[in-house]
């Protein structure tokens, strides 16, 4: 696998944001969306089947003058006069300006109109929940996603409950389908990279996964460095020149840990051991891990998921155990468990073979290592080779490059 940036908005949130959920885990719902995930599923659901809940009764409307010809007199129409006087008025508010009311922010408009559809009247304090995560989901956004978004509130709440209920706003007929469209389409072409080199020793960077091996990103000059040697403090508490590790009871950088000593500190976690070692759980619960043998079969995995050969980590209730890996169609919780060629299928929980590229992909793991699940259109996602330097990215690039702006 490539890089990846971490904790990124992805557009495809969107989808999962305002379609029926029928999958697991998924790539269109990997970058969050809680508010208009939870709140607004859940309050299209809710919605109304009718408008008659304001508890008034269906009155039928009769046309009396129907039949009646207006230029002839009728003896069966009786013309009324009914003098009605105007409401009296204090003479000091009879003039006074009515305030203008600002519009709702596009936050607000969107959750209080999934409030409005609710069978029920949710409590305020979900309503401020609701409008919190909108606001946060779009502060993660690319530049670009909050105009679009604006605009399809604008048109989202015009909807009925009934409309809410029963459009799919991806089809093109439904209301507010080109708003929709258009939101999907401007998020999307925010969160598209490109995949560029990592940042050798004096090149600028603003993060150390954007450098090479054994160098880091140096906040004071915002360049590349060379990474701590032993027993300097470790860069970004975590790094060390290559061949060394971070201890994680002195912070310093020193030898990698041998077996029996306690896993060294690094990017992915204290689980940093010495060749042909994995970080294994800690008997005696003194640290987070101990340097071992990769563990064997009916053997707890490391705290990375490694086993030996042939076997997967399998996460079962006894906890994350090595057993031998399961073909197509065996249950599965993770896709190290299933054999080569094969994912985890996650609405099913089965192992299932590598898509192929060019067939639609939802969860990211279903193309295997030298794949990615890119963006095909808006709304589509494909299997793809994975992105190489100078191409477009969406998380991920083959090694030695990185997804970024």
């Amino acid at each position: 696998m490539g890089h990846q940036r971490q904790d990124e908005f992805r557009p495809s949130a969107v989808l999962s944001c305002l379609l029926p959920r029928e999958r697991g885990p998924s790539q269109l719902g990997l970058f969050v969306s809680g508010a208009l995930a939870a709140a607004l599923l859940s309050g299209i659901a809710a919605c109304r089947s009718s408008d008659d809940d304001d508890g008034a009764e269906d009155v039928d409307v009769v046309d009396v003058a129907t039949d009646v010809d207006a230029d002839e007199p009728s003896d069966d129409v009786v013309a009324l006069e009914v003098d009605i006087a105007p409401p009296d008025v204090p003479e000091d508010v009879e003039d006074e300006e009515v305030p203008d009311v600002p519009p709702l922010e596009p936050c607000d408009a969107q959750c209080s109109h999934i409030a409005g559809c609710a069978e029920t009247t949710p409590p305020e304090d979900d309503l401020d929940a609701c409008v919190d995560e909108c606001r946060d989901d779009i502060a993660r956004a690319p530049d670009g996603c909050g105009e679009a978004h604006a605009t399809f509130v604008a048109c989202f709440t015009t909807l009925s409950c009934e409309e809410l209920q029963a459009t799919d706003p991806t089809d093109p007929a439904a209301p507010c389908h080109a708003e929709f469209d258009a939101y999907i389409d401007a998020c999307l072409e925010a969160a598209l990279s490109t995949c560029r080199p990592l940042g050798e020793f004096g090149d600028e960077c603003a993060t150390s996964d954007h450098c090479a091996a054994g160098t880091w990103c140096n906040p004071e000059f915002g360049v590349c460095a060379g990474a701590p040697i032993g027993g300097e403090a470790c860069a970004d508490g975590v790094r060390c020149a290559s061949g060394l590790a971070c201890s994680l009871a002195s912070g310093e950088c020193g030898p990698m840990p041998a077996a029996g000593e306690p896993c060294g500190l690094g990017p992915l976690g204290p689980t940093v051991c010495g060749l042909e070692l994995g970080c294994i759980p800690d008997p005696a619960g003194e640290s987070p891990g101990i340097c071992g043998g990769i563990p064997g079969e009916d053997e707890p995995c490391t705290l990375d998921d490694r086993c030996e050969p042939g076997l997967g980590c399998d996460f079962s209730p006894e906890g994350s155990i090595c057993r031998p890996l399961r073909g197509a169609g065996d249950p599965c919780e993770a896709d190290h468990i299933c054999g080569p060629g094969l994912y985890c299928e996650f609405s099913l929980l089965v192992c299932r073979r590598h898509l192929i590229f060019g067939e639609p992909c939802e969860d990211g793991n279903e193309c295997g290592l030298g794949g990615s699940c890119m963006p095909r259109t808006p709304t589509e996602f494909v299997c793809t080779p994975m992105p190489t330097e100078g191409e477009a990215c969406f998380v991920e690039c083959v090694d030695g490059v990185y997804c970024g702006p």
